[in-house]
């Protein structure tokens, strides 16, 4: 017998399509918001830097294409590490340290696509430090933002997942950490079912027509 010990509104098939492209178009912003962030802050950086120790830019090479590239190379991380989806769990406590993790990772990825270019040694390690200390808080503030603002979106029902409907077996005593990493908000759990192995084999004991002599 399935017992529903948590119950709330369930999606239609099309709200669900309606909320998966609200996700697309959702997730797309916030990727597109983190990038320019730490693209204009990175080349930011340059740019201070170079004013204030050098009193000029260099012409050497294109410190803005190695801005939209390191940009792009932190999308493609955040990305890969489904830091986007948007289903809950990726947007917890481990959302700010992941989005830090993935600027470290497009910092070593752009110094080792430049060792193999060639162009490493005309890439300044005052602009390098300079774009690490102001891209990294940057970074930070920018997700803490978007993490606020998903949060009172989806509190404020401006934004809501289509929910998921969870059936416990009867040896999961205790499913509240199965329920943690399904959803860390809860709120996208929307009906829970309890299956009571007891129940169902009393009701089957007492059906007469699972004890009937199968037709010759």
């Amino acid at each position: 017998m399935l017992q529903p010990t948590f119950s709330g509104p369930v999606a239609s098939s099309k709200e669900i399509a309606q909320s998966h492209d609200d996700r697309l178009v959702l997730a797309a912003m916030l990727a597109l918001t983190e990038m320019a962030a730490v693209a204009v802050s990175t080349y930011l950086a340059f740019v201070a830097y170079h004013l204030t120790v050098w009193d000029g830019l260099p012409d050497t090479i294109s410190y803005g294409l190695i801005c939209t590239q390191l940009a792009l190379m932190y999308g493609i991380i955040c990305l890969a590490d489904r830091q986007y989806d948007l289903h809950g769990a990726e947007w917890n406590r481990q959302a700010l340290h992941r989005g830090v993790l993935a600027l470290a990772l497009a910092f070593v990825f752009l110094l080792a696509l430049m060792f193999i270019s060639g162009t490493v040694l005309s890439y300044s390690r005052g602009t390098f430090l300079a774009q690490l200390a102001i891209a990294l808080p940057t970074q930070i503030m920018i997700r803490a933002l978007l993490l606020h603002a998903i949060e009172v979106g989806r509190k404020s029902g401006r934004w809501t997942s289509p929910g998921v409907v969870v059936l416990v077996f009867p040896d999961v005593e205790k499913p509240t950490l199965l329920l943690e990493q399904l959803s860390s908000t809860q709120d996208e759990i929307r009906q829970v079912y309890r299956l009571r192995l007891d129940q169902y084999l009393a009701s089957a004991s007492n059906d007469p027509a699972r004890h009937s002599d199968p037709p010759m």
